[in-house]
């Protein structure tokens, strides 16, 4: 199970595939600041998570919610596979 900071980390891994294929930049924003919001959080993860009450972070919406409950939940990111994979091998590091 990931922490709120390896969390944060493929959030922010998310933000910069997004920049980098040219997606709209608020959706990036967004991640940046779920990113920031996770490591600033002085409740515990789990227990938002256990009571679906993610959204009650600043900066969090619905979408957000999802996608961190995911991560949380199973170490996976559907939407960060689906980035990694969309893009050629080693342009992330470019």
């Amino acid at each position: 199970m990931k922490d709120r900071f390896e969390i944060a980390a493929d959030l922010r891994e998310i933000a910069g595939l997004l920049k980098l294929k040219g997606e709209n930049p608020f959706k990036a924003q967004a991640y940046e600041r779920g990113a920031a919001a996770l490591e600033k959080l002085d409740n515990d993860l789990s227990a938002l998570v256990k009571a679906r009450r993610l959204q009650q972070i600043p900066g969090v919406g619905s979408a957000l919610a999802a996608i961190i409950e995911e991560i949380y939940l199973t170490d996976e990111c559907w939407l960060l596979e689906q980035l990694r994979t969309s893009l050629p091998p080693g342009a992330a590091e470019l």
